[in-house]
């Protein structure tokens, strides 16, 4: 799927990082019991991922790191934690599904080279699961995909109406405040339930968003986010600095929390219905 979330968190890395990064990966996929549920749900993290990094299945199964030791060094050249954080939930999120204890001791014993704590991991895991990171067997059923059309449809007329307005990059920051809550409301109510039963969802997935009181568009989960989160994107990167915090709050970071605290359990229900 287009996130523009993950296009600029793995921007900045080199195409050996990147490769390298993919290709561990893949050996720890090498751990996990070969059944059809399995093999699909570590085919859906590496499609993601590589998808974010703009690397092809091609160039990740011709490239050869040579050795743990090597492929250790070049991820200790990626200076940015945040992308080392979200590598780290991928790799955790495909040793869980094989639970082998050999590759769980290779997975800590990396990161720890990198500079990481067990704590630090440990913190990892659990925000990992907080967030909805992980992929599980669980299947959404409809009525959960229809919360996810019927919030992507405000949104989308959300965004109809702003768009109206902005034009430029000083309209983009006069709107800033709106484009940030909106971020927010993406995050919370689109994200956050995709992310859940990401295991089951893919670019494919069909998806009828509602646009009226009785007109729907029926769009593929792909293109839906396209209507939506990504339009937000694009809206707001008129101008860099709003769209860098809009960016932020789509990954629960910069304003989120501040945002998050002004509502209660029953008005964050609301923006997500």
């Amino acid at each position: 799927m287009k996130f523009c979330i993950f296009d600029s968190l793995f921007a900045p890395l080199t195409r050996e990082q990147k490769l390298t990064a993919l290709k561990l990966m893949t050996l720890f996929g090498g751990s996990i019991p070969p059944s059809a549920e399995n093999i699909n749900l570590v085919n859906r993290i590496m499609s993601r991922s590589a998808n974010a990094m703009g690397i092809s299945g091609d160039a990740i199964r011709s490239y050869d790191f040579v050795s743990i030791d090597n492929a250790t060094s070049i991820l200790n050249s990626i200076s940015d934690r945040e992308a080392l954080d979200v590598l780290f939930q991928a790799y955790f999120n495909i040793v869980a599904i094989g639970k082998d204890n050999n590759a769980a001791n290779l997975l800590s014993s990396i990161f720890e080279s990198l500079g990481y704590e067990q704590d630090d991991l440990v913190d990892l895991i659990k925000k990992g699961q907080k967030e909805g990171v992980f992929l599980t067997t669980k299947k959404p059923d409809v009525m959960y995909l229809n919360k996810i059309a019927i919030s992507m449809g405000k949104i989308n007329k959300m965004l109809d109406e702003i768009e109206k307005k902005i034009k430029t990059s000083t309209d983009a920051r006069k709107h800033w405040e709106d484009l940030v809550l909106y971020a927010y409301i993406c995050r919370i109510a689109i994200l956050d339930r995709i992310d859940e039963h990401r295991g089951h969802l893919s670019d494919d997935t069909p998806i009828t968003i509602p646009t009226g009181l009785i007109r729907t568009r029926k769009e593929t989960m792909a293109s839906a986010i396209d209507l939506t989160v990504q339009r937000l994107c694009d809206i707001a990167n008129l101008d860099k600095e709003v769209g860098f915090n809009v960016e932020r709050v789509l990954r629960r970071k910069g304003k989120f929390d501040e945002i998050d605290s002004m509502y209660s359990e029953e008005q964050k229900q609301k923006l997500m219905s």
